[in-house]
């Protein structure tokens, strides 16, 4: 009887009492605070569950907070869906996002994606335009802060299976779309890339470009770059020097007011399978060229673990372009595909290598990955931190990377059964997500950075794709 006296006493003063002070200390509760506890050793818990049941509550009310063990993080219901909240570790805050308008179900947008100041491409290779499934890129403009699409673009005289969208560069007012699968001339899969050109927000097709050797199965246009002022094209597949997939990189420039081919890139020592070319970044002199077949030494033998070019351009006419260094890691093994993807800013760059097994060396079908990131320093490429998480699980961390200032990126679309997130390091580490992790959609196959903004693509996010914008803080 006691018991339900005293409890019954607690309710009436609580339901009088205004303010609720949780301490050690006798202290009242601040004055604007309903509830105040404070503790010097200890913390304080809410609800804890998972997504599945977090989703299944009930009628939740506006402003609800919950603790969600699967992501990791705290949810906030803002009275129409669950949103993560920043966290320590992880900037899981939502991000905002768009779906492609007159997309076709299936397309792969988010295949490929780049930035530049407030414009955004996204390629969707397997897209419909003009009648064939050619593939197709969209434009967004940012407009005050809202992400806006403005245009569907495609080539001039598409087919079907251009693959027009594999890649995409943006640089001031210049896009460039690499189409890979493009037959020409009766060669298949020879490969072609567009030039656009912006006036004020409209985008329009300038000029085709096309390699002066070609040969079926090149795929010219698998990787593509621009700085504003020349064009680089990668043709992984191209075979010259006895080797079978060897790769090359084409650069263009204007000249006569036209696109002009100046000089065809090879890699110094080429191999078969070597797929020089594979990915490309450049910045204003500078040129960044992967080789995830590359061979390099270890110890008294080479294995092919992979490496990246980087170029310097000596003259104003585009013609000389000096090799400055073969770089890859000190944690090297064979087939870890370095290279796979670039970024270059400045004196810092960053290679991805999807299929790194981590050190020392765990099970080489592991496929951990990792992006390694690298300062010039004292005339040469340095090697610093290295991005990656040992999770447990075929991540392939460095399926792609971004570098935008001091802020790296790394993708982990394999993470959690396909589901994918990306990392930064900028200076702490941080992780994005997509919404619901258990979900396969890829979510980091591609990232791309500029100037302190950034985007993630997500290419099995529904049945569309999703595209999602971040800023570095």
């Amino acid at each position: 009887m006691k018991q339900v006296l005293f409890f019954l006493l607690l309710c009436t003063f609580l339901n009088v009492k205004a303010q609720v002070a949780v301490n050690i200390t006798g202290n009242n509760p601040a004055s604007s605070s309903m509830l105040d506890v404070s503790s010097t050793s200890k913390g304080m818990l809410m609800p804890r569950m998972t997504a599945e049941q977090r989703k299944a509550v009930v009628a939740p009310e506006k402003g609800l907070l919950v603790f969600d063990t699967d992501r990791e993080t705290i949810y906030l219901f803002n009275g129409q869906k669950w949103k993560p909240m920043m966290t320590a570790t992880d900037a899981s805050a939502a991000l905002p996002s768009r779906q492609p308008v007159g997309g076709k179900v299936n397309a792969h947008f988010g295949e490929s994606a780049d930035i530049y100041d407030d414009y955004v491409a996204v390629g969707a290779p397997t897209d419909s335009a003009k009648g064939v499934t050619g593939g197709a890129v969209y434009i967004f403009y940012k407009n005050g802060n809202n992400w806006e699409q403005i245009a569907k673009l495609s080539a001039p005289n598409p087919e079907d299976n251009d693959w027009f969208g594999t890649s995409v560069s943006l640089s001031g007012d210049l896009l460039v779309v690499g189409a890979p699968k493009r037959n020409i001339g009766g060669a298949a899969d020879r490969g072609a890339a567009y030039v656009f050109k912006r006036f004020v927000r409209t985008w329009s097709y300038v000029a085709t470009l096309t390699a002066s050797n070609g040969a079926a199965d090149d795929e010219f246009g698998t990787a593509v770059t621009t700085n504003g002022t020349y064009v680089m094209v990668g043709a992984p597949d191209t075979d010259h020097n006895n080797a079978t997939d060897a790769g090359s990189v084409y650069i263009y420039g204007l000249q006569n007011g036209s696109w002009t081919q100046k000089i065809i890139l090879n890699a110094p020592d080429p191999i078969s399978i070597g797929r020089y070319g594979t990915s490309l970044d450049s910045w204003q002199t500078k040129l960044l060229v992967g080789a995830p077949g590359a061979s390099v030494p270890l110890g008294a033998n080479n294995i092919k673990s992979g490496a990246a070019y980087q170029y310097n351009n000596t003259d104003a006419a585009g013609f000389t372009w000096l090799l400055g260094q073969k770089i890859f890691t000190g944690y090297r093994h064979n087939n870890m595909e370095f290279g796979t993807s670039v970024a270059i800013d400045g004196d810092k760059l960053v290679c991805g290598a999807p299929r790194y097994s981590g050190s020392p060396q765990n099970d080489l079908n592991f496929y951990q990955g990792a992006g390694f990131q690298f300062s010039y320093e004292g005339g040469s490429w340095i090697q610093k931190s290295v991005l990656t998480e040992s999770t447990g699980e075929p991540d392939e961390t460095g399926t792609s990377v971004a570098l935008t200032g001091t802020a790296y990126f790394a993708g982990m679309p394999k993470w959690r059964n396909q589901h994918g997130k990306v990392m930064l390091l900028s200076p702490l580490l941080l992780f994005y997500y997509d919404e619901d992790p258990n979900l396969k959609r890829n979510f980091g196959g591609v990232v791309a950075a500029h100037n302190g903004q950034f985007v993630i693509t997500s290419t099995q996010n529904e049945p569309y794709g999703r595209i999602f914008f971040g800023l570095v803080e």
